[in-house]
């Protein structure tokens, strides 16, 4: 799954007001009456859609910035613990 806020091109700390042009400015690029018969097009646009709705809501967005943060932290914890077992398998190879 894509981050939503890269999805809609903004960066992850916006306003309301940037999502909600962001959005108008993609929705617009992709909708289906400019490209008949696109599939990829529609498909993005309802990825679009979905994104906008869970980031304008006040909810969904405090949920979905908590999530998201959680990621990253386990990212950051399975690189440290990758990193440290291959210091430790140099260190005891040499």
């Amino acid at each position: 799954m894509h981050e939503l806020y890269q999805l809609l091109g903004v960066r992850s700390g916006a306003a309301d007001e940037e999502i909600k042009v962001a959005f108008r400015r993609l929705a617009k690029e992709l909708h289906p009456d400019l490209h008949p018969a696109h599939a990829e097009a529609e498909r993005r646009l309802q990825h679009v859609i979905r994104a906008y709705e869970t980031l304008s809501d006040v909810a969904s967005r405090t949920a979905y910035d908590a999530r998201l943060a959680h990621q990253r932290s386990l990212r950051r914890w399975r690189f440290r613990a990758n990193a440290m077992t291959m210091v430790t398998v140099f260190a005891l190879t040499v």
